[in-house]
């Protein structure tokens, strides 16, 4: 295992308010009848899906010295290297962001989310846009 892989271990976490909204849908009584596999089917429902190469809305959890943790509504947050990110200094948790999704599960079962790949398709289709709309790109 690599340093970065045990890095990004150390600083992603389960998130769990997704599963506890469910459960307080079910009464206590339930709980003591469900098998292990409608406890796992019944957390996979509150999860999103999400696809290889989309960009999502992601909310900052944490900040380290080296990651900054996201929370994009799966059931692990991804942990962004904070090289990526132009303004570090800025960040603070609770702050939205755009995070492009590279692999929605690694082997550890993290998702592995980028800033940089967000703001290139976003800058990307922004400049698309505004070619189809009157076809003149201003430079600085």
């Amino acid at each position: 295992m690599t340093e970065e892989t045990n890095n990004t271990q150390e600083v992603a976490q389960t998130s769990q308010p997704a599963v506890a909204d469910a459960a307080a849908n079910v009464p206590d009584e339930d709980f003591a009848e469900l098998s292990m596999e409608e406890m796992e089917a019944m957390y996979e429902q509150t999860m999103q899906s999400f696809k290889e190469g989309e960009v999502v809305k992601g909310s900052i959890v944490e900040i380290t010295d080296d990651y900054v943790v996201v929370d994009i509504g799966y059931k692990s947050e991804g942990a962004i290297p904070k090289e990526e990110f132009s303004r570090p200094e800025d960040l603070e948790p609770g702050q939205e962001l755009d995070v492009f999704i590279e692999d929605p599960e690694d082997d550890d079962g993290l998702p592995i989310l980028s800033k940089i790949k967000a703001d290139k398709i976003k800058n990307w289709t922004h400049i698309q846009r505004i070619y189809e709309e009157d076809g003149i790109i201003k430079g600085r």
